[in-house]
């Protein structure tokens, strides 16, 4: 699904839900899905914080938690995808 500023609270709950494992699948797609979802479940949620309640306080709280996650989860996949691979002369076929 891709979300957008049109996007239902449930839906992005939805999305939110549905690429929560992001990482057990090895998904930097899902990840970057995850991410988005998160940000918006932020943004919305925003408005209900300022009206008080300590259980969408402790929401918040865990989606910054796993969204700071996210980020550093995709970040390491980027650099892996990046670097160059060392290979020893074994894998090569050098070493006699």
């Amino acid at each position: 699904m891709s979300l957008t500023s049109a996007s239902t609270l449930a839906q992005i709950e939805a999305e939110y839900d549905d690429c929560a494992d992001y990482d057990l699948v090895g998904s930097v797609e899902r990840c970057k899905l995850f991410i988005h979802a998160a940000r918006l479940l932020l943004r919305r949620r925003k408005d209900e914080i300022e009206t008080g309640g300590n259980r969408v306080q402790e929401d918040r709280q865990r989606i910054e938690r796993q969204l700071e996650r996210a980020e550093n989860w995709l970040g390491a996949q980027t650099i892996a995808s990046t670097s160059p691979r060392v290979t020893s002369g074994f894998t090569r076929g050098l070493c006699r």
